[in-house]
């Protein structure tokens, strides 16, 4: 009977080994670049994202990095996406952040991400052909960003109150190279057109609390390269690069005069920022993961430099 018993566990153990090499690869993906693939329909996908980020820095618009007292934020961003049909499914992004200062703190919703995908080419079977997924993306201005307290050091800020629209591309492609070990890349590329805000007192574009107008934030365009390499079927490394390019902000009206007798500087010239975020992944199963890494500037113009650990629990049901 002892022997029998051993045999049949042995049998079994042999059918779940061969069931998990042939299971294929298990994914949480990269920290930031957006999927090349839909959500199929009827089944829904779930994000939690962490961020803890550290501004401590400001490069100027000759690339310089000058260290100062910035601003503590941590985000908390749960993504929803549901398969609407076998090409078409939806997004929603609700972020919330707190945001601390040697000054202050403050606390509020961030600008809420809409974004429906549509599924163009899928690789399938196919070696050298990538799923390419097209998404158009409204952002819409939920953040705070007017009657802010300018001594906080823009702890109040949570967003930009523009109401921004995203187009892009997604690339994906799968590329086995053993049983165990497959590279899946993506590519990202997005375009974003801000529409104007209106202006009354200080605000996250800066000013003073005479200032009035109008102000164009600029469009923004980003690229996104991302590559995932299974290690093992549960655990996955990941390098990510990110680059993006934000046009200069125009203001039309009363800048306003702040406590030196000096206009209010508001806005921005063109801001370009190069960062990466690598990352490990662990995965529990076909369905459910998790990733954490570190996202950081490598260099900027005219913007914040900033370290962010981000975690983010991923399941699929």
């Amino acid at each position: 009977m002892k022997l029998v018993g051993m045999r049949t566990f042995g049998l079994v153990c042999l059918l779940t080994a061969s069931t998990t090499a042939i299971a294929g690869p298990w994914w949480t993906g990269p920290l930031l670049a957006p999927a090349g693939h839909n959500i199929p329909a009827g089944h829904t996908n779930v994000e939690l994202y962490g961020f803890h980020t550290d501004n401590d820095g400001i490069y100027n618009r000759h690339w310089k990095l000058t260290h100062t007292a910035g601003t503590i934020s941590d985000v908390f961003n749960p993504l929803f996406t549901h398969g609407l049909s076998d090409k078409l499914d939806l997004q929603i992004g609700v972020p919330y952040a707190f945001n601390k200062s040697v000054r202050g703190s403050s606390h509020h919703i961030s600008d809420t991400g809409v974004t429906l995908g549509y599924q163009l080419i899928e690789q399938k079977e196919a070696r050298f052909r990538p799923d390419v997924r097209f998404t158009l993306q409204e952002i819409i201005p939920t953040g705070r960003f007017l009657d802010l307290n300018p001594v906080n050091n823009g702890a109040g800020s949570t967003g930009l109150g523009s109401y921004q629209t995203a187009a892009s591309l997604n690339f994906q492609l799968l590329t086995p190279f053993t049983d165990v070990h497959y590279l899946r890349t993506r590519l990202s590329v997005s375009y974003v057109y801000a529409s104007d805000v209106n202006l009354h007192g200080f605000s996250s574009y800066g000013g003073s609390d005479t200032t009035y107008g109008i102000i164009d934030p600029g469009n923004l365009a980003s690229l996104d390269i991302a590559g995932e390499f299974s290690l093992t079927q549960h655990w996955v490394a990941v390098m990510e690069g990110y680059f993006a390019k934000r046009d200069s902000a125009i203001f039309r009206g009363n800048p306003g005069i702040t406590a030196t007798g000096l206009p209010a500087a508001i806005g921005n010239d063109t801001v370009e920022e190069f960062t990466i975020a690598p990352a490990l992944e662990y995965n529990f199963n076909a369905n459910v993961g998790i990733i954490g890494g570190v996202w950081f500037t490598l260099a900027g113009k005219d913007t914040s430099e900033f370290q962010s650990i981000v975690i983010a629990l991923n399941a699929y049901f």
